[in-house]
């Protein structure tokens, strides 16, 4: 069987503004499906907004993505900041680590950008190190 992940539906209590947020955050598009719906596309996954009235209560969710550099990192911060400047979200919890960078977005979901993890070196030339030392 072969089963694809289609598509991920988070509530909002204010679908436009989580919109202009993580479109702008991570470059991505306010795209249109078949039926009309306006999602947007990120890392392969199409993320579609369900606006929900402001007194329901829903479990923040969690996200995690990988970046190659850590300029990505530098880079996603500013965005962030810029947007929640420019929009006027509120208070920004967006922290920068070594690898990671971790922020919530206007409704409180936690995401985390994470540097993938580099090999320093070729992996055969550990071996062949490790065969000179043994010699």
């Amino acid at each position: 069987m072969d089963i694809n992940f289609s598509k991920l539906i988070l509530p909002t209590t204010n679908k436009a503004r989580l919109f202009s947020f993580i479109t702008s955050v991570f470059d991505s598009d306010v795209l249109t499906d078949q039926v009309g719906d306006e999602y947007t596309r990120i890392g392969g996954i199409n993320i579609y907004f369900n606006e929900v009235g402001k007194r329901y209560s829903y479990p923040k969710s969690f996200f995690s993505f990988n970046v190659k550099e850590s300029t990505n990192l530098s880079d996603l911060k500013s965005k962030i900041e810029f947007s929640f400047y420019r929009e006027n979200f509120g208070n920004l919890k967006c922290e920068l680590l070594e690898n990671s960078l971790e922020f919530c977005d206007p409704d409180g979901n936690r995401w985390v950008v994470e540097r993938e993890p580099q090999i320093p070196f070729n992996i055969s030339q550990v071996i062949l190190q490790d065969n000179v030392r043994n010699y």
